[in-house]
Protein backbone atom coordinates (compact mmCIF):
# COMPACT_ATOMS: atom_id res chain seq x y z
CA UNK A 1 0.00 0.00 0.00
CA UNK A 2 2.32 2.52 -0.78
CA UNK A 3 0.46 4.93 -2.32
CA UNK A 4 -1.78 5.43 0.93
CA UNK A 5 1.05 5.87 3.52
CA UNK A 6 2.79 8.34 0.75
CA UNK A 7 -0.32 10.16 0.75
CA UNK A 8 -1.23 10.01 4.54
CA UNK A 9 2.69 11.67 4.93
CA UNK A 10 1.39 14.34 2.83
CA UNK A 11 -1.37 15.31 4.23
CA UNK A 12 -0.10 15.25 7.50
CA UNK A 13 2.28 17.43 6.21
CA UNK A 14 -0.34 19.80 5.78
CA UNK A 15 -3.14 19.37 7.74
CA UNK A 16 -3.29 22.44 10.34
CA UNK A 17 -0.43 25.02 8.98
CA UNK A 18 -1.22 28.19 9.65
CA UNK A 19 -2.18 30.41 6.47
CA UNK A 20 0.18 33.10 6.96
CA UNK A 21 -1.51 36.54 6.85
CA UNK A 22 -4.75 35.42 7.98
CA UNK A 23 -5.03 34.95 12.20
CA UNK A 24 -6.46 31.83 12.91
CA UNK A 25 -6.81 30.93 9.42
CA UNK A 26 -5.72 26.96 9.09
CA UNK A 27 -4.87 25.05 6.00
CA UNK A 28 -7.29 21.49 6.47
CA UNK A 29 -6.09 18.85 4.54
CA UNK A 30 -7.86 16.02 2.92
CA UNK A 31 -7.18 12.50 1.38
CA UNK A 32 -11.34 12.05 0.77
CA UNK A 33 -12.82 15.15 0.32
CA UNK A 34 -16.15 15.26 3.36
CA UNK A 35 -19.66 16.22 1.28
CA UNK A 36 -20.46 18.60 0.89
CA UNK A 37 -18.16 20.83 -0.18
CA UNK A 38 -19.65 24.46 -0.75
CA UNK A 39 -18.31 26.72 1.96
CA UNK A 40 -15.48 26.96 4.52
CA UNK A 41 -13.77 28.77 7.22
CA UNK A 42 -10.36 27.49 6.15
CA UNK A 43 -8.76 26.94 2.99
CA UNK A 44 -8.67 23.22 2.16
CA UNK A 45 -6.23 20.76 0.33
CA UNK A 46 -7.15 17.16 -1.35
CA UNK A 47 -3.72 15.02 -1.30
CA UNK A 48 -3.88 12.73 -4.10
CA UNK A 49 -2.04 10.24 -6.70
CA UNK A 50 -3.32 10.74 -10.08
CA UNK A 51 -1.18 8.29 -11.98
CA UNK A 52 2.54 6.99 -11.35
CA UNK A 53 5.09 4.11 -13.14
CA UNK A 54 6.12 1.26 -10.93
CA UNK A 55 9.78 -0.44 -11.99
CA UNK A 56 12.46 -2.53 -10.50
CA UNK A 57 15.84 -1.75 -9.74
CA UNK A 58 18.25 -4.50 -10.75
CA UNK A 59 18.59 -6.59 -7.59
CA UNK A 60 18.57 -10.03 -6.53
CA UNK A 61 14.33 -11.18 -6.89
CA UNK A 62 12.34 -12.37 -3.72
CA UNK A 63 11.79 -16.26 -3.94
CA UNK A 64 8.86 -16.96 -2.08
CA UNK A 65 8.87 -20.22 0.46
CA UNK A 66 7.87 -23.65 -1.19
CA UNK A 67 4.19 -23.68 -0.83
CA UNK A 68 3.48 -20.38 -0.04
CA UNK A 69 0.64 -18.54 -1.09
CA UNK A 70 0.89 -15.86 -3.70
CA UNK A 71 1.58 -12.98 -3.10
CA UNK A 72 4.12 -13.06 -0.79
CA UNK A 73 5.82 -10.25 1.57
CA UNK A 74 9.51 -9.49 0.30
CA UNK A 75 12.20 -10.44 1.60
CA UNK A 76 15.04 -8.63 2.73
CA UNK A 77 17.94 -9.54 0.36
CA UNK A 78 15.04 -8.72 -2.52
CA UNK A 79 16.21 -5.95 -5.10
CA UNK A 80 14.35 -2.72 -4.86
CA UNK A 81 10.82 -1.40 -6.72
CA UNK A 82 11.18 2.25 -7.91
CA UNK A 83 7.85 3.90 -7.63
CA UNK A 84 7.00 7.15 -8.85
CA UNK A 85 3.89 9.12 -7.50
CA UNK A 86 2.49 12.04 -9.35
CA UNK A 87 0.80 13.66 -6.33
CA UNK A 88 -1.96 16.50 -7.13
CA UNK A 89 -2.35 19.05 -4.22
CA UNK A 90 -5.79 20.65 -5.37
CA UNK A 91 -6.16 23.62 -3.13
CA UNK A 92 -9.56 25.70 -2.56
CA UNK A 93 -10.77 28.64 -0.49
CA UNK A 94 -14.31 30.26 -0.09
CA UNK A 95 -12.56 33.70 1.03
CA UNK A 96 -14.92 36.86 2.16
CA UNK A 97 -14.81 39.46 -0.41
CA UNK A 98 -14.13 41.69 2.46
CA UNK A 99 -10.89 40.53 3.51
CA UNK A 100 -8.47 43.28 3.75
CA UNK A 101 -5.71 41.10 2.14
CA UNK A 102 -7.93 39.78 -0.86
CA UNK A 103 -5.19 39.86 -3.16
CA UNK A 104 -2.72 38.34 -1.70
CA UNK A 105 -4.60 35.42 1.18
CA UNK A 106 -4.70 32.78 -1.87
CA UNK A 107 -1.40 33.66 -2.96
CA UNK A 108 -0.13 32.66 0.47
CA UNK A 109 -1.93 29.34 0.76
CA UNK A 110 -0.42 28.35 -2.59
CA UNK A 111 3.09 29.20 -1.19
CA UNK A 112 2.67 27.93 1.99
CA UNK A 113 1.96 24.38 0.61
CA UNK A 114 4.93 24.76 -1.67
CA UNK A 115 6.83 25.56 1.02
CA UNK A 116 6.23 23.17 2.87
CA UNK A 117 6.63 20.57 0.42
CA UNK A 118 10.02 22.19 -0.47
CA UNK A 119 11.67 22.18 3.09
CA UNK A 120 10.18 19.06 4.34
CA UNK A 121 12.84 16.43 5.76
CA UNK A 122 13.93 14.24 2.53
CA UNK A 123 14.62 11.03 2.48
CA UNK A 124 11.92 9.97 4.93
CA UNK A 125 11.51 6.42 5.91
CA UNK A 126 7.72 5.07 6.39
CA UNK A 127 6.14 1.61 7.47
CA UNK A 128 2.81 1.29 5.18
CA UNK A 129 0.04 0.69 8.45
CA UNK A 130 -1.26 -1.89 6.34
CA UNK A 131 1.44 -4.19 5.43
CA UNK A 132 4.03 -3.39 7.59
CA UNK A 133 5.99 -2.55 4.14
CA UNK A 134 9.31 -0.55 4.69
CA UNK A 135 9.86 2.41 2.34
CA UNK A 136 11.62 5.06 1.29
CA UNK A 137 10.36 9.03 0.07
CA UNK A 138 13.39 9.95 -1.84
CA UNK A 139 12.69 13.53 -3.41
CA UNK A 140 9.42 15.02 -2.60
CA UNK A 141 9.80 18.92 -3.38
CA UNK A 142 12.32 18.81 -5.86
CA UNK A 143 10.37 19.44 -8.85
CA UNK A 144 7.08 21.40 -7.68
CA UNK A 145 4.27 22.79 -10.28
CA UNK A 146 1.43 24.95 -9.84
CA UNK A 147 -1.88 26.24 -11.80
CA UNK A 148 -3.76 29.09 -10.48
CA UNK A 149 -7.31 29.79 -12.11
CA UNK A 150 -8.85 32.78 -11.66
CA UNK A 151 -10.91 33.68 -8.39
CA UNK A 152 -14.86 33.13 -9.11
CA UNK A 153 -17.68 35.03 -7.35
CA UNK A 154 -20.19 32.72 -5.60
CA UNK A 155 -23.96 32.97 -5.88
CA UNK A 156 -24.52 35.55 -3.02
CA UNK A 157 -21.09 37.38 -4.50
CA UNK A 158 -20.26 38.13 -0.82
CA UNK A 159 -17.88 34.94 -1.32
CA UNK A 160 -14.57 34.28 -3.69
CA UNK A 161 -13.66 31.23 -4.65
CA UNK A 162 -10.46 30.57 -5.20
CA UNK A 163 -8.83 27.32 -6.70
CA UNK A 164 -5.16 26.31 -7.88
CA UNK A 165 -3.51 22.90 -8.27
CA UNK A 166 0.34 21.88 -7.17
CA UNK A 167 1.78 19.06 -8.32
CA UNK A 168 4.20 17.01 -6.96
CA UNK A 169 6.30 14.02 -8.09
CA UNK A 170 8.00 12.25 -5.28
CA UNK A 171 9.78 9.01 -5.88
CA UNK A 172 9.21 5.97 -3.52
CA UNK A 173 11.40 3.31 -3.15
CA UNK A 174 10.23 -0.35 -2.06
CA UNK A 175 11.85 -3.68 -0.86
CA UNK A 176 10.62 -5.84 -3.20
Amino acid sequence: MPISSTLAHVNSLLDGASIPGNAGVRLESFISAPDPETTQKNPHAYVWASKGPEKRNSGKRNTPPAGAPQPTPASTNSGFKILNHNLEIYLTWFNDNRDPQINASFPLVVDLVMNILRCCKMPMDLVDPATGINCQLINLGEVLNYEYVPTRSTASQRMQRNDALITAPVEEWIQA
